[in-house]
């Protein structure tokens, strides 16, 4: 692979270490990496505990007088909004990933930032795997304009509600499509 991609291969092995390091691939002893699967129990902890990170980002976020922070997060689902009818995954995906992104960064929040690769890496195999199992990306939209509209709100119960709508009952319909169930 080293001579495929023109670099060392002790440049291969430390992106590969890296990619482990996030979740996005596994080492398996005796056998090699693979791709990250997440089971039941995985999709339903990173969901909650995006909930939890995503409402102490939009706290901030509410809470901002200003209203840059939410200026902010507007232009990042102007942005995902330009990607909704792309025909790329791959772009949707990215669009997706960056408001979120776009979230916590207007948050300012030092702890959430310094967190976000590790997060950015467990939701890119979450959303693969939501991707490959969902015909109906137009509801990944749709509740993102849900969240979007709590959040002009300012009422951080209805944002919540909203996060719980995006992320937890996405996770559980996924798992249902899935055939997962109860680990």
């Amino acid at each position: 692979m080293s001579s495929l991609l023109k670099v060392s291969r002790a440049t291969v092995r430390e992106a590969l270490n890296q990619l482990a390091q996030v979740g996005l691939v596994v080492q398996v002893p005796y056998t090699g990496l693979r791709i990250a699967h997440l089971d039941a129990q995985a999709l339903r902890d990173i969901a909650k505990t995006r909930v939890a990170l995503d409402m102490l980002a939009l706290t901030a976020v509410v809470e901002d007088t200003t209203g840059k922070r939410t200026r902010q997060v507007m232009a990042g689902w102007e942005e995902l909004q330009r990607h909704r009818d792309e025909n790329s995954p791959v772009l949707q995906h990215e669009a997706h990933l960056s408001f979120h992104r776009c979230i916590w960064e207007a948050s300012e929040n030092y702890l959430l930032l310094k967190l976000w690769p590790v997060t950015e890496a467990q939701i890119t195999v979450a959303l693969a795997e939501d991707q490959l199992a969902r015909e109906n990306q137009p509801r990944a939209f749709d509740v993102h304009e849900k969240l979007i509209q709590a959040i002009l709100t300012g009422d951080l119960d209805r944002i919540h509600q909203a996060l719980v709508e995006q992320t937890i009952d996405s996770a559980e319909e996924l798992i249902a499509i899935l055939g997962e169930g109860e680990e």
